[in-house]
């Protein structure tokens, strides 16, 4: 049992661009900043889209009547990565991304559609990346997230009745990488980030999950190499979690952290394998 409350956060692209063999990735979203390679210079960038739906339907007491209600998600997330090296065994990198996040209801008696969510996020991370030795790399990355919503937070509520919020939250995250031969290890760092906001002149903290990952990968020939990856997720106390009511008559409450289902998913554990095949070194 939590002794405080909580909530899922924002994804980034580290979420989707992560694999178990990140120790060689030759991509700039990662979430252990000291996996990217010091001699060497990398712009690169990413999309992702994502629609989710679900069918809900109620029946009234009189003569059977039903209604369907069709809730539907979508989210958009781009970003850019810069790495570049700098000279003395040292290199910089930023990443910015940007995530949109609609949820919208539409009822089958009228088709009108009611947009029920939306969230907008922007994230900044600087790097900097130190060879301390031939074989052993450390990292720094300085992170930043804005977030701005607009919550209905309560389906009987119209859309006139959404909460509006905007934060702004800042972290860091530490990683080392060892770098043998054929392989490496890895651990990284990143605790959740932290901010605040004001909803009705409360002041709420919020916070989005931090993570510590260890990984490694072993490349026993140039053709294979494996990869495993072992991440717990860290929480801490989010007030958005709580909730609110409406600032009328009503009372009415409403649910801060949206009405998507993914608010009740609380990951804890990652656990990735994976295998890279070089059919050609040429």
């Amino acid at each position: 049992m939590r002794s405080s409350p909580v909530s899922a956060g924002s994804l980034t692209s580290a979420e989707f661009l992560g694999t178990p063999t990140d120790g060689t990735s030759p991509q700039p979203f990662l979430k252990n900043p000291a996996a990217l390679q010091v001699e060497s210079a990398l712009v690169g960038g990413a999309v992702f889209l994502r629609n989710a739906g679900s069918v809900k339907a109620e029946e009234t007491e009189e003569g059977g009547y039903s209604q369907t209600f069709e809730t539907e998600i979508s989210e958009d997330l781009w970003g850019v990565g810069l790495h570049s090296d700098i000279g003395a065994g040292t290199a910089v990198g930023i990443i910015y991304e940007r995530l949109f996040r609609n949820l919208q209801q539409t009822t089958s008696d009228d088709d009108e559609v009611n947009l029920l969510e939306q969230l907008a996020t922007q994230y900044v991370g600087l790097q900097l990346i130190v060879d301390l030795t031939d074989d052993l790399v450390m990292g720094l990355v300085v992170r930043n997230l804005h977030e701005e919503a607009m919550i209905v937070g309560n389906y009987d509520l119209p859309q006139q009745e959404a909460t509006r919020f905007k934060t702004t939250m800042f972290g860091y995250g530490l990683g080392g990488i060892y770098r043998f031969p054929k392989g490496s290890f890895g651990v990284a760092s990143l605790p959740p980030l932290r901010g605040k906001t004001d909803i009705f002149g409360e002041e709420k903290i919020v916070a989005t999950p931090g993570e510590l990952e260890f990984s490694a990968d072993y490349a026993p020939t140039k053709e294979h190499r494996f990869g495993l990856q072992y991440a717990t997720l860290q929480y801490k106390r989010d007030d958005l979690a709580e909730g609110t009511t409406i600032d009328n008559d009503s009372n009415a409450p409403i649910s801060l952290t949206g009405l998507s289902y993914d608010r009740f998913l609380f990951p804890y554990r990652r656990i990735g394998l994976g295998y890279d095949h070089t059919f050609s070194s040429q």
